[in-house]
């Protein structure tokens, strides 16, 4: 069994944080940020994680919902959270949300075209 190593190896060890900051920002979404749902949520995001350790052949596309939903459900969060405020806006609460957006549709941009478009996801799971 050939191990989990290149490009699949980057996407697994950067997905972690990724994974975690989204968890801990939709656990605050309705509750207080309890630790029981930021655990629960980390669990589900990593499950499609699992399935590429374990060379499930539906696993890209599996990470490819993952990135999405999980991305859109963070832009939701934000948005959300934007609506809601009683003042403006700030500068800087601009610039970490702007940024926040861009890396999660960056993230899920490149992914999703390195899970389409590479040979050794096609060779591995195809």
């Amino acid at each position: 069994m050939k191990s989990i190593n290149g490009w699949i190896l980057i996407y697994l060890i950067g997905s972690l944080p990724i994974l975690a900051f989204y968890s801990a920002g939709l656990s605050g979404w309705i509750l207080d940020y309890p630790i029981w749902l930021f655990l629960g949520l980390l669990v589900v995001f990593l499950v499609p994680l699992l399935l590429l350790i374990l060379k499930v052949p539906s696993a890209p596309t599996w990470n490819i919902a993952l990135l999405w939903i999980s991305a859109g459900l963070i832009i939701l969060r934000i948005l959300y959270g934007i609506l809601l405020m009683e003042r403006g806006l700030q500068r800087p609460e601009g610039v970490t949300i702007f940024v926040i957006v861009v890396v999660a549709l960056t993230w899920s941009i490149l992914w999703t075209w390195y899970f389409l478009k590479s040979e050794r996801i096609s060779e591995t799971f195809g």
